[in-house]
Parts: structure tokens; C-alpha cells; sequence
């Protein structure tokens, strides 16, 4: 799902019901907090960061400012009001990235089923996200995302620009299938790599390298 200033009626009017999927799919993680005490549920605070995100918020203020600023949505994601950045944070804290993950890819599959739109072909490329760390350095992932759609199926964590072929491999093996309209994977000169064409081999798919002539 994209956040866009120019998205069409049809598509404002079914926003609420996606955002009410994107919250249904967060409630799949578990919350790593004592039930106790807690204000604000995991579910509703996962999913206004992942609006916040989309929305290219790269800080914990920054979706707390997104939040107030979009009280609109705030109840359909269960919040009252938008959480302060140390809640932000503290219920950040303990959550499992691959749960996380794992739900957006089942948001995405869902979406795509929902709206009824092509998946067909698909672009993979690395990305370095600029304030986001892990360890000493940047967050680097690998997208895969619907070209026609501008659907992100998956994210990968790779760690660094080396590793985006091995994980390529990896999603092409393991995850690939959970997206059964997807025909064709685009990439660029990077992912011309002998391991790789192995891989898409073994998993009885094709593959064609285009080689572009220089002057």
C-alpha cells in the first residue's frame, strides 16, 4: 500500500478497510510487554509507525507529528491519540523484526487479493535507508515490489550492498511461491550473477540477462 496526495475516490473510500487489515495483520505479533498497565495496544502503535513510514517519517518524533496531524485515522487504528516518542519507543523496544515482516508480507498478499490488482511483474533492488541504523551501520534492505501496483511484497534485511544477491537467492527459494500471480522479477546489472541464475533454475524458473551495447 502507497501513502499519496493524489489517490483516486474509490481508492480514499476504501482506505479506512485497509487500514483496519494493516491493524488485523499487526495483531499477529506478539506483544512482548506485561498485559498490564499497557494504553496503547501493539497492533494500534505498529500500525501508525507503519503509516508514519510510508509517509517517509524517519524518526520517532516525526510519526508522532504524523499521528496528530492525521487525527482522522487514529481511530480507525484504535488509538485515541497519537503516542508520545517515549511510549513510541518503549513499545518498539522488544518487537521481533521478523514478526513484523512476516506481517506486512501477509498485508500485502491480502491487499493485493483485496484490490484485485496485477503483481505480475516485479522489481528487486537494494535500498540504504538514510537514519534508520542497524548495528554500527545503516539498515540496508532488499525490496521487492509490483511494478504496475507500487505494492512492496517483501523487504529483506541484507545487511550491506554484498549481500542483496545471496538474499535474492534466499527470497527466490523461500518466498517467491507465496505470491502466485508473480511472473516476471526485474533487476539490475548486479543480479547477473552465475549463483543466482542457479538458483531461479532450481526452482524451475527462467531467466534472461539482456546485455546492453556501449559505445
Amino acid at each position: 500500500m502507497t501513502v499519496s496526495s493524489s489517490l483516486a475516490t474509490d481508492e480514499i473510500n476504501a482506505l479506512p478497510d485497509e487500514f483496519a487489515l494493516l491493524r488485523a495483520c499487526m495483531a499477529r505479533i506478539p506483544d512482548h510487554r506485561q498485559a498490564k498497565g499497557n494504553l496503547y495496544a501493539l497492533p494500534d502503535v505498529l500500525s501508525l509507525v507503519v503509516l508514519g513510514l510510508m509517509a517517509e517519517c524517519r524518526s520517532l518524533s516525526a510519526i508522532m507529528r504524523f499521528g496528530a496531524a492525521h487525527p482522522e485515522i487514529l481511530p480507525v487504528l484504535g488509538l485515541r491519540a497519537a503516542p508520545s516518542v517515549p511510549t513510541l519507543s518503549r513499545v518498539l523496544a522488544g518487537v521481533n523484526p521478523e514478526a513484523v515482516r512476516a506481517a506486512l508480507r501477509q498485508f500485502a498478499q491480502t491487499l493485493v487479493v483485496q484490490r484485485g490488482v496485477s503483481i505480475a511483474v516485479a522489481g528487486m533492488d537494494g535500498k540504504t535507508l538514510r537514519g534508520v541504523h542497524e548495528g554500527q551501520g545503516l539498515t540496508h534492505l532488499l525490496h521487492i515490489f509490483a511494478l504496475e501496483s507500487a505494492i512492496v511484497l517483501d523487504a529483506v534485511p541484507v545487511g550491506s550492498v554484498r549481500g542483496e544477491v545471496a538474499a535474492a537467492e534466499r527470497w527466490i527459494a523461500e518466498m517467491a511461491s507465496n505470491f502466485p500471480g508473480l511472473r516476471v522479477l526485474t533487476a539490475d546489472a548486479l543480479y547477473a550473477d552465475r549463483g543466482l541464475c542457479a538458483a531461479i533454475v532450481a526452482q524451475d524458473y527462467a531467466y534472461l540477462i539482456k546485455l546492453k551495447k556501449t559505445s
